[in-house]
Formats: structure tokens, sequence, C-alpha cells
């Protein structure tokens, strides 16, 4: 188990609240019935979380806090598992420790050229293609406490110069929408949410065309390094 600590806490209520709520933070995966892993900031109510029974529960609400003092959350590293189910309704979670197999097979490509959608970090070399901040760069700066603009470990996602294109001509867009300009606009990114910075990512994969497998390993390891800040 190692801790971190959050600004940001989700409290999610499943069915009709007999249950006890989970409590997580925007980056945290569960396992929703059609969509597969999505991290808790992409829940909606009404997605459909699997339970250990194999039944689903259903998402009711979703309550967002913004905790200023900051509040210590947990993560469970879950030897030889990559999932693992939670509070008292069992639903099913991922294992985003540091010994998830995923997360090593990410980290390492076994010697093989990086390929278009692989998840890197910033500074690794992709001969041919571009490391893509799939959460802003920018954003993340201002919003994670220890994240550093750039680093060399942060979460990337390798893409082709013409996707990365793509994703930079929605981002000038939306930079345009917020302020008028699509170059050199100001904004204060501590007053964008993480639902609009996620609603901006996901457009940006989509001009990209980033399979939704390929979204999920981000977000994945996005919050295993975000998690992992500090310690």
């Amino acid at each position: 188990m190692y801790e971190t600590e959050a600004h940001t806490v989700y409290t999610i209520t499943l069915g009709e609240g007999e249950t006890e709520p989970i409590r997580t933070t925007n980056y945290h995966p569960f396992y929703e019935k059609e969509k597969g892993w999505v991290c808790a900031i992409q829940l909606q109510v009404g997605d459909r979380l699997c339970t250990i029974e194999g039944e689903e529960e259903v998402v009711t609400s979703i309550e967002k806090e913004r905790v200023e003092e900051g509040v210590l959350v947990y993560n469970f590293e879950v030897e030889e598992w990559n999932s693992y189910y939670v509070a008292e309704g069992k639903v099913l979670v991922h294992n985003a420790a540091k010994r998830c197999g995923l997360v090593k097979r990410l980290r390492s490509k076994g010697g093989r050229e990086t390929k278009a959608f692989d998840i890197v970090g910033y500074g690794e070399k992709t001969s041919g293609l571009e490391n893509h901040h799939g959460v802003l760069d920018v954003w993340a700066t201002h919003n994670i406490d220890g994240y550093k603009s750039r680093a060399s470990k942060s979460t990337t996602i390798a893409l082709t110069p013409e996707q990365h294109s793509a994703t930079k001509s929605v981002y000038r867009n939306w930079l345009y929408e917020r302020t008028g300009k699509k170059v050199g606009g100001k904004v204060d990114w501590t007053s964008v949410s993480p639902q609009e910075i996620q609603a901006l990512s996901e457009k940006m994969f989509d001009a990209a065309n980033v399979p939704l497998s390929a979204r999920n390993d981000y977000y994945r390891e996005f919050n295993r390094y975000i998690y992992g800040l500090g310690n």
C-alpha cells in the first residue's frame, strides 16, 4: 500500500444507496459493463459497474468534493493481481500500483520499436513518432501537486506527426473558444475543471483516432504516475 494526498475526491453511490458509497480520486480505474476500464472522472450516472458476483451495480449519483487542505488517500498493491474488489458492494477496480503487470508491459516493451499508441515516458525516444500528453501537461502542472512540466517520466502516448498535429488543432480550437485566440491566449488553468480537461483529452484522442484500449492504458499509467509523485 502507498499513500498520497488528493485535493479532489469523488463519492460514488450505487443502486439505492444500500451499500457503502465509494470514495475515490480522479483517475482511479473502475470496470464498467459496456466501456471496460474507465477512470472515476469518466464515470456517469447510469453506468453499470461489475461486482464480484458477476452482477451489476448502477451508478446513481456522483459527487465531487474539492478539499483545499488535501486528504490522505491510499492505493493498495495487490500482489499477482491486476484488479480487485472494493467496498461493501464488491465493485471491480484496477490495481494501479507499481507492481501492476500492465504498467510493467507499458513501461518496458521488451526492446521492440515503439509503435503509435504505445504509452511512453515523455523523455523516451520514439523514432518517427511524437509523445503527446493526453492530459494537458500545462493543466497538470497547475492542478496536481508535485507534477513538473515536461518531466521525462511523465505519461505520454506515442502518435504519428499527423495524429499529433490533429490533437494540436483541437487544442487551438478549444483555446479560441475560451480566449478568442488560437495562439497565445491566456488561461487560468486552475479554473479549468477535471471534467473539462477530460473532455478536451477525449476530443484530442478522437482527432488522432486513438483506440479505446490505448486511451484506457494511457489513463491507467497517468494515474499510476501522479499517485507516485513525491514517493
